[in-house]
């Protein structure tokens, strides 16, 4: 016989001898699990009755929860039995309410999934699991299922072979344990709580006659809005808590590049058409000092959280819930510790990893079309967006900020001034990208300009004011002159580190800062000379600004 007459008996065969094997493995397993009598009585009756659980039920009157195990609603009680409870170090270990929980639940709840998340009457979260590298085992939390289960005319009850610990949930575990003080100190301070008058009781008056209440009280956390809920019960985040060691290291890391001057004392820019910034700030001051520590801290906190229970072993990337994408998250958790807690895992470092240029440094990339700018001795910026084939997707958010002159004057040089918001006190790489008219047109006769820059920023002293002229690359010497008909980018400074910090944080962070002026501005001017307008046009295609973080110097 050929194979192929062999091999579907054979396949047939062995489908045949792999289901009857499941269904008994199948039927083994409800067995073992399974409630094996009818219901005869009240939680309360088939436990006392089983014999198994007198010290749970012990527990359970001196924490006044009888009465659920008689009531009508009901319950699944994940049971302890006494073998455990007599092993167990202490007695106080069980918390009864993290051992009941509403509704029934039992393996059929697995069927389709290896894990279910149970809210016990604690208020806590806890996992209903099976392990799927051993078909037999099912656990809550960490403790393993044990014998066949009792049926209850109000529930049922699965014994198990621990305690179910009450943990934590993140915020929790980050104020109470010493270990974290530092960033708890952070995180507190956004903590309010507000009287809700509609929710709360009118109990009497006191002496004054005043209005007394059985207060209720709404909980919020402001940075928690936006970082993430970690005292939610609901939710689940995986977070990396830096102990006060690891804190410290990163504030050494961090501080320096939020070094900030405080506010401004003189303005002397000039009201003309230059609109050239010059100014002078104070510095070394308390408010300058607040704010550089409210901006570390901000930077530091706002890269630790991860929405859901992640393994960065399994992932090439992982984003925070401010969506900063880390791309080493191996490196970041190294010598992490995992913790769990209720609605998540914690992961303690000693040590500060976090990836400077994934979070706080990343790379700033303003897009010239929707930049805060200034023009100057021309017509109104245009936005032209990128159209033809071959720049579609090139050209930075497919589009551009075209500037040209006012004038036919052939002595007029159209110029421009931007807006460089985010820079820190740290040492960048500074692109300009351009693009030819060729990438909305592509009838358009490729042109080219040469261009050069004035960077203006807060200096060491506090006075902010423009270097001199950036005429040609710093490593070449070249000038910048633009390709008529490709993406020009040029390097304008390279190295060059801002004395400053120019971070200001918005409004509706309700953060203690103060607004001030944007203190890094770029203005661009053309560069052609009157006798070489036949060969290049006073034209500028701006397409971005690009300031790289230098890591290593």
């Amino acid at each position: 016989y050929s194979l192929c007459r062999i091999l579907p008996a054979g396949v047939l065969w062995c489908i045949t001898c792999a289901t009857i094997t499941t269904a008994c493995q199948q039927s083994e397993w409800d067995d073992h699990y399974a409630p094996q009598t009818e219901a005869s009585g009240t939680l309360l009756d088939v436990m006392t009755a089983d014999g198994r659980f007198s010290r749970f039920l012990e527990s359970a009157d001196q924490a006044g929860q009888t009465a659920l195990l008689t009531g009508t609603q009901t319950y699944t009680v994940w049971a302890p039995t006494d073998d455990v409870l007599q092993a167990a170090a202490t007695s106080s270990a069980l918390n009864v309410a993290n051992h009941i929980s509403r509704f029934i639940y039992g393996i059929e709840d697995l069927v389709d999934t290896t894990a279910l998340r149970i809210k016990m009457l604690s208020g806590k979260y806890v996992d209903f699991t099976h392990d799927a590298r051993s078909s037999s085992s099912y656990s809550i939390g960490d403790a393993l299922l044990k014998e066949s289960s009792l049926l209850a005319s109000n529930g049922v009850v699965h014994s198990i072979g621990d305690i179910i610990p009450l943990r934590q949930n993140l915020y929790e575990k980050i104020q109470d344990d010493p270990r974290f003080s530092q960033l708890a100190a952070y995180l507190t301070a956004f903590d309010e709580r507000e009287f809700d008058g509609s929710k709360s009781i009118s109990i009497g008056q006191n002496d004054y006659g005043q209005t007394v209440y059985d207060s209720v009280f709404n909980y919020s956390n402001y940075w928690m809005k936006h970082h993430g809920s970690i005292y939610d019960e609901d939710s689940t985040y995986t977070m990396l808590l830096p102990t006060n060691q690891a804190w410290t290291e990163g504030e050494g890391l961090v501080k320096p590049c939020f070094r900030t001057f405080g506010k401004m004392l003189t303005d002397d820019s000039n009201s003309g058409r230059s609109l050239i910034a010059t100014r002078t700030y104070a510095l070394d001051t308390d408010e300058a000092d607040s704010l550089q520590r409210v901006h570390t801290q901000q930077a530091m906190a706002g890269s630790l959280v991860f929405r859901r229970v992640v393994n960065p072993v399994e992932n090439d990337s992982l984003i925070t819930t401010t969506g900063q994408v880390i791309h080493t998250p191996q490196s970041m958790f190294d010598n992490a510790s995992p913790e769990p807690t209720s609605n998540g895992l914690a992961m303690v470092t000693d040590s500060w990893t976090v990836p400077a240029t994934d979070t706080w440094n990343r790379t700033l990339r303003i897009e010239a079309e929707t930049a805060v700018h200034k023009q100057l001795y021309t017509t109104t910026p245009t936005t032209r967006d990128a159209t033809t084939e071959g720049f579609v997707g090139v050209v930075s958010g497919n589009a551009w900020l075209e500037v040209e002159n006012a004038s036919t004057s052939a002595r007029m040089q159209p110029q421009i001034l931007f807006d460089l918001p985010g820079t820190l006190a740290t040492a960048y790489n500074i692109y300009v990208v351009m693009a030819p008219g060729l990438a909305h047109d592509a009838t358009h006769q490729g042109d080219s300009t040469r261009v050069r820059f004035y960077l203006n920023y807060v200096h060491e002293d506090g006075t902010m004011h423009e270097d001199e002229v950036i005429e040609a690359d710093p490593l070449t010497g070249m000038p910048f002159v633009t390709n008529g008909r490709a993406m020009t980018r040029f390097l304008i400074a390279h190295h060059f580190r801002f004395p400053y910090a120019n971070v200001n944080m918005s409004e509706d962070e309700e953060l203690p800062t103060t607004s001030q002026e944007p203190a890094v501005k770029l203005r661009m001017q053309t560069n052609v000379a009157a006798s070489e307008t036949t060969l290049m046009n006073k034209v500028m295609r701006i397409d971005c600004f690009i300031l790289e973080p230098v890591t290593a110097e």
